[in-house]
């Protein structure tokens, strides 16, 4: 996993498939199983029953350095432009793996329309 940010009723997720899992799952086993399991334990800790997240996913694959980035900065911008936080760093339902390396000044430009000074 590379990063990842959960928004109150769907998830986001840069991921690559591991080489020594054999058979590998299809994507839609994937999410069925990530989706089913965080379901489940969410919806225990609010004691609740029911669906919790968007029914369908999307997928893409990154090809590249520069699609990643693009990939992670919308990703780490989606809770600003939902007004949960004000800069993407603040959110606390993110994770990356780069976290702390990560500049995250061109996803808080994207979410807000506003840029700041990108640090030494």
């Amino acid at each position: 996993m590379v990063a990842a940010v959960v928004m109150p009723e769907h998830f986001h997720l840069i991921a690559w498939p591991e080489n020594h899992i054999s058979p590998s799952p299809s994507m839609a086993e994937l999410m069925k199983s990530i989706k089913g399991f965080s379901a489940r334990e969410i919806n225990k800790l609010r004691k609740v029953h029911g669906n919790l997240w968007q029914p369908d996913y999307h997928d893409e694959i990154l090809e590249n350095e520069q699609a990643l980035r693009k990939a992670a900065d919308y990703l780490l911008a989606n809770p600003v432009k939902r007004k949960l936080a004000s800069r993407p760093e603040e959110y606390l339902f993110e994770w990356t793996y780069w976290h702390g390396f990560y500049d995250c000044s061109q996803a808080e430009q994207n979410a807000t329309g506003k840029s700041r000074p990108r640090p030494f």
